[in-house]
This record gives structure tokens, sequence and C-alpha cells, in this order.
């Protein structure tokens, strides 16, 4: 496996760079290997959120901060984000959730040409998500490029599910429905006080990353497996009721 041709300059330079900054970027990209790699294995080639189309992606940034003259620790000044994760967005090593992220509307309007955002969706069949976080931070590097590496495949069909979008606005498998109901069901658990680790297995999955992805708006009811949204809304009623009996009793004393 190699980077695409025009992206194996991933440090923008033909010198190698040994300055702090330089080896920085490169024990990053070391770390970031292996969840390209595998990237590479659960997407198929030149499907949404494969390597290639990631790649297609950085290069369409790249171009439009190129034709404006400006480097990339410039632009970096100007957008507020470290040069390094613009290089890795731009030679397609940062993963389908930053394509999806705030970052490339920021890149438009950074470089004082919202239209190119417009033309990005248009192109790639994009909207715009919530970012999807561990609910308990991650400290090891390691830890969070897995936990990103398991949604990739829900990032994936989220993109090919945007290919054609249902219309109908009160679909479950609308997409703005679908964000809709990931926010309804996130703030009622982040009320309740419950991790998604705990309420994955009070429902029977043991899967906290699907309900991430649920949460995030990128998986719609339907995908879920069978009795999943009954199941999730009972466990959510219930730590309700018994969070508004603690507070009614703590309120009596």
């Amino acid at each position: 496996m190699s980077l695409p041709p025009d992206r194996r300059d991933i440090g923008g330079s033909q010198q190698p760079d040994f300055s702090p900054d330089g080896r920085a970027h490169l024990d990053e990209l070391i770390k970031r290997l292996p969840g390209y790699a595998d990237r590479a294995y659960a997407v198929p080639p030149g499907m949404p959120g494969s390597i290639e189309w990631l790649g297609g992606v950085g290069k369409y940034w790249t171009e439009a901060r190129e034709k404006q003259n400006l480097n990339r620790p410039q632009f970096s000044r100007r957008i507020g984000v470290p040069s390094s994760d613009l290089m890795f967005f731009e030679i397609g090593l940062a993963g389908p959730d930053v394509a999806l992220s705030s970052l490339p509307r920021r890149y438009a309007e950074t470089l004082g040409k919202p239209e190119l955002y417009d033309r990005y969706r248009e192109r790639f069949n994009i909207r715009e998500v919530d970012p999807i976080e561990p609910d308990e931070p991650i400290d090891e590097t390691t830890q969070l490029q897995d936990f990103k590496q398991k949604l990739t495949p829900y990032y994936a069909k989220y993109l090919m599910h945007l290919r054609k979008p249902v219309e109908d606005p009160e679909s479950p498998s609308n997409p703005d429905k679908m964000l809709e109901n990931g926010r309804r069901f996130r703030s009622i658990r982040e009320e309740v006080k419950l991790s998604r680790a705990l309420v994955a297995q009070m429902i029977g999955t043991e899967d906290p990353v699907q309900l991430a992805a649920f949460e995030g708006g990128i998986v719609p009811l339907s995908d879920l497996p069978e009795g999943y949204p009954q199941k999730l809304s009972q466990v959510l009623k219930v730590a309700l009721d018994v969070n508004s009996d603690s507070s009614s009793i703590d309120k009596q004393k």
C-alpha cells in the first residue's frame, strides 16, 4: 500500500524536515498509519470514506489553498488549526469524520470563497454532522484512533446513504431527522449521567461505538438491530424516572 502519487510529498517539501516540528509530524504520521491501513481494508476502493475518496477530498482543499498562494503554515495561522492537522487532512489521512466536520467549511470561509464549500458538498455528497467523540476522556492516542477506526464503517455507510438521501422530512432515515434523533437521545443520556458503555450493556449489545454513531446522527433507526430503539428508549425512560424521583426526594429533605 502506498500514498497516491500526488500525496507522497507529505511535508510539502522535497527535502527531509529534521526540525522539531518535522519530527513531531513524523511521529504523528506513524501513529496514524495503522488506521490508514485499516481503512484501506474496511471501505472498498473508490467508495465514499475510502482512502481514495479521502485523498480526493484532501486534494480538492489543497488545490483551493494553493490557488490563493498560501502554504500550510500561513494558512494554519489564518484558520487557527495546527499545520500538522491540515497536512493529514490534505493528504487523506484524517479520516471520514474530518471530511464531515466543520473544517471544510472553515477552509472555504478562511479562503474568502464560501462557494467552494457548496461545490464540495455537491461533488462529494457531504453534509456536516456533529463531531462524534468518546463520552469519557481518552488520553492514549492509540485508544482514540481505535475509537475512530471503529466508527469508519458507520461513516462510510452514512456517506453512501447521502448519495440518495430520503427527502421525506419525517422519515427516520432523513439525514436531518437522523441528526435530530441522535441529539435527542444523547441529550437525555447525558442528563441522566449514563455512559454509552453502560447503556449499551443495559440494552444487551455491549457496543458503545454503535450507540456513538447513532447519537452522532450517522445511523438511521432502521439500521439499528431489531428492538434496539425500543430498548434504548426504555432504558432512558427508566433512568429519567429514577432521576426525577431522586430530585423530588432531595427537595423534600
